[in-house]
C-alpha cells in the first residue's frame, strides 16, 4: 500500500496493479481513500460489475456517499423508451458532482460514454427550495410546466408533482424519494421525503433541489463529457480500460448504423435523429480524455512506460458447503498467521455457521463482520483473509440496488424452475409471451444462463437471470388463454397507462371509504389487566420482534376509539395464534 500511495503522489504515470484477486480492487481503494480521500473515477467494463464495485466500496467506506452513474437506457433513436429510475439517478448523481466533485464516483463504459446536460444548463434549471423560504405557488407552477412536469393526484414518479391546498407533492429528478411541501400562507413551513407506495413522511429535510428530465430532447443542443464534472486531480481506477475502449468501437459503428437506418426511414419528416457524435463520445476521444489523468490499471496489458505494483492476492477457495474442507481452511489460515474475517448481511447466517462448527467440535476462529462482500480473497502480505458467507453456502449474492420491485409478483428462481414451456409470463416492458425454456449464451467470454421468451410472430426476447425481477407468472381468468404481445408494438404501454387510471380511480374510492371510516367511532376496549398479562407469560415461547410488534398494534388499535381495520398474516408456524391470544 505504501509503495501505491507513493505512486500516486508522483507524475501522472499509468500504474498497474498485478496479483489481485475477487474484492482485491475495492479493498485497496478503500484503504487508500480511508487515508487519502480524493476525487475518484471507477471505471468497469459493464454494469454488473460496476454495481458490484458500488456495493463493496459502501460496505468497506460505512457512511460515504459512494456515485454511481449509469446510462440512461436511452435507445438512440426511439426516445419513449428511457427508463426514468437510470435517467433519474444519472441527474442525482450529475447534481451531486456539480455541488461536489471531490467523491468516489463509479460507472461503466456505455454510461461514461454517454453525454450529459452541460453544467451551466443545468445550474439555470435547478430550482432550490429551502425551509423559510417565500414561494409562490403560481411561479412554482409556471416552472413545474415549463420544465416538463406533469400534474397528478398522487406523485408515484420522477417528472410530477400535485398541489392540495397548501401542501405540495413533487419528485426531482435529481433525489431517490419526492418531497412534501407544507406552506403557511407562501412561506415554507416544513419539508419531508416520503415513501411512494404508503405516501408516509421519512425524514424532516431543511432544502432540497428541485431538478427537471435534463436527458429529454429540450437540451439537445446542451451536452457535454461527464468528464467536465470532475475535478482535475480526479484518479481513474480502471478494469481492463484498453478493451473497454476498443468495445466502445463496436457500440459505436452499431450507433452510426442505427442512425443512418433511422435517417432514411425519417426521410422528409419533421424530426432529424440527432447523430452520435451529439450524444456519444467515440472511442478516439475517450481515450484522449482518459490519457489526461492520472490512470490505475487492474488487470489488462501495460504498454509503454508504466509503473507495476503486486500484490499476493488469491480467490477464496470454493467450499460447496463442505465444512471440513471449511475448518481445514481455517486452521491452515491460523498456523500461517493470517487473521480471517467473515462477511455477511445476515447475522443469522453468521450465527448459523457458528452453530455448525460447534456442533462439528471443531476449534476454529473468524472473526464476523456484519457487510456485505462480492468476491473473498486471502492476501498473504497483509495477512488477512476475506471470507463471504454467501461463497461459503453457495448462495447468489445480489448487490442492492434503488429498483424496487414487488416480490409477491416477480419472478424467484425458484418459481423459475417450477416453469413449464408454454406457460405464460409477463414481462414488465415487453408484456405477455411464452415461457421457453433456459439456455446458455456466451456473453462477453462469459457463459450466462438466460430466460428465452416467445412473442407474437415467434418474436424472441432473452432476459438475464439477473433481471427476473422483471418477470412475472401470467396470472388471469382461469381457462383463458391471453393474447401474445408483438414486440415494439404500442399495446403494451397504453394497456399499462389505462391500468394505471383504474388503479388511481380505485385509489380515489378507497380514499373517500377510509376517511368516511375514520370519522365514526367504535368500541375501545380497556388496557391489559394482569389476567392477560399472567396469560401472556405462560406462553413457552418468547415473542419474536415481529410477533410483539403485531401484537402492540393490535392492543392499540383495539383500545383506540376508532374501528379497527387491520389484518395479521404470516406462514404456518410463525405465531398468529399468540397474537390472536
Amino acid at each position: 500500500m505504501l509503495e501505491l500511495e507513493t505512486a500516486l503522489k508522483g507524475q501522472k504515470q499509468p500504474i498497474f496493479l498485478e496479483g489481485v484477486s475477487g474484492s482485491g480492487p475495492a479493498v485497496i481503494l478503500s484503504a487508500h481513500y480511508s487515508k487519502h480521500p480524493g476525487p475518484t473515477l471507477v471505471v468497469l467494463p459493464d454494469k454488473e460489475e460496476a454495481n458490484y464495485f458500488k456495493a463493496d466500496l459502501e460496505a468497506l467506506l460505512p457512511g460515504e456517499h459512494i456515485l454511481f452513474l449509469p446510462d440512461s437506457c436511452l435507445k438512440p433513436y426511439k426516445l419513449s423508451t428511457e427508463n426514468a429510475i437510470a435517467a433519474q439517478e444519472r441527474i442525482e448523481t450529475i447534481t451531486s458532482l456539480r455541488k461536489n466533485n471531490q467523491r468516489i464516483l463509479v460507472t461503466y463504459t456505455a454510461a461514461i460514454a454517454e453525454m450529459v446536460v452541460e453544467q451551466q444548463v443545468l445550474s439555470l434549471n435547478t430550482f432550490d427550495i429551502a425551509r423559510r423560504q417565500t414561494l409562490s405557488l403560481d411561479f412554482l407552477m409556471d416552472f413545474l410546466q415549463e420544465n416538463g412536469f406533469e400534474r397528478v393526484d398522487f406523485v408515484f414518479e420522477p417528472g410530477t408533482f400535485s398541489i392540495r391546498g397548501g401542501i405540495v407533492d413533487l419528485f426531482s429528478f435529481a433525489h431517490e424519494h419526492p418531497f412534501r411541501i407544507e406552506l403557511d400562507g407562501d412561506e415554507i413551513e416544513s419539508i419531508r421525503t416520503f415513501d411512494v407506495n404508503s405516501q408516509l413522511s421519512l425524514k424532516e429535510m431543511d432544502h432540497f433541489s428541485l431538478v427537471p428530465n435534463v436527458h429529454d430532447s429540450r437540451f439537445e443542443e446542451h451536452r457535454t463529457p461527464v468528464f467536465d464534472y470532475l475535478a482535475k486531480e480526479t484518479v481513474v481506477w480502471g478494469t481492463e480500460l484498453t478493451l473497454q475502449v476498443e468495445q466502445l468501437g463496436t457500440g459505436w459503428e452499431r450507433a452510426l448504423q442505427e442512425h443512418a437506418t433511422a435517417t432514411d426511414a425519417g426521410a422528409g419528416a419533421e424530426f432529424v435523429p440527432p447523430h452520435p457524435k451529439d450524444r456519444l463520445l467515440t472511442p478516439g476521444q475517450l481515450d484522449r480524455i482518459l490519457s489526461q489523468y492520472h490512470l490505475l490499471h487492474v488487470h489488462g496489458t501495460a504498454v509503454g512506460k508504466v509503473m507495476r505494483i503486486g500484490f499476493e492476492q488469491q480467490p477464496q477457495p470454493i467450499f460447496k458447503r463442505n465444512f471440513s474442507l471449511l475448518t481445514a481452511w481455517l486452521k491452515e489460515n491460523k498456523q500461517a498467521g493470517i487473521s480471517t474475517l467473515m462477511f455477511s448481511e445476515n447475522n443469522r447466517q453468521i450465527e448459523r455457521l457458528q452453530t455448525i462448527l460447534t456442533d462439528l467440535n471443531e476449534q476454529v476462529d473468524f472473526l464476523p463482520v456484519y457487510q456485505g462482500l462480492s468476491q473473498g480473497f486471502t492476501d498473504t502480505d497483509a495477512k488477512l483473509a476475506f471470507a463471504t458467507e454467501h461463497q461459503l453456502f453457495d448462495k447468489y449474492y445480489r448487490p442492492k440496488s434503488r429498483q424496487r420491485y414487488s416480490a409477491n409478483t416477480s419472478l424467484s428462481l425458484r418459481e423459475l424452475k417450477n416453469l413449464k414451456p408454454g406457460d405464460y409470463v409477463t414481462h414488465m416492458d415487453h408484456g405477455i409471451g411464452r415461457f421457453a425454456g433456459l439456455e446458455k449464451m456466451d456473453m462477453n467470454g462469459v457463459t450466462q444462463e438466460v430466460v428465452r421468451l416467445v412473442y407474437r410472430d415467434n418474436d424472441l426476447l432473452y432476459v438475464s437471470v439477473n433481471s427476473l425481477h422483471k418477470i412475472a407468472k401470467f396470472t388471469g381468468k382461469d381457462g383463458t388463454a391471453p393474447s401474445l404481445h408483438k414486440l415494439g408494438s404500442p399495446v403494451w404501454d397504453k394497456q399499462k397507462k389505462a391500468t394505471k387510471k383504474k388503479v388511481k380511480d380505485i385509489a380515489r374510492e378507497l380514499i373517500g371509504l377510509y376517511a368516511r371510516r375514520k370519522a365514526q367511532k367504535g368500541f375501545a376496549f380497556a388496557p391489559d389487566n394482569y389476567l392477560q398479562l399472567e396469560l401472556e407469560a405462560s406462553f413457552f415461547y418468547e415473542d419474536t420482534p415481529d410477533q410483539a410488534k403485531a401484537t402492540e398494534d393490535v392492543k392499540r388499535d383495539m383500545e383506540g376509539e376508532q374501528p379497527m381495520d387491520r389484518l395479521v398474516c404470516g406462514d404456518v408456524g410463525f405465531g398468529k395464534t399468540e397474537v390472536c391470544m
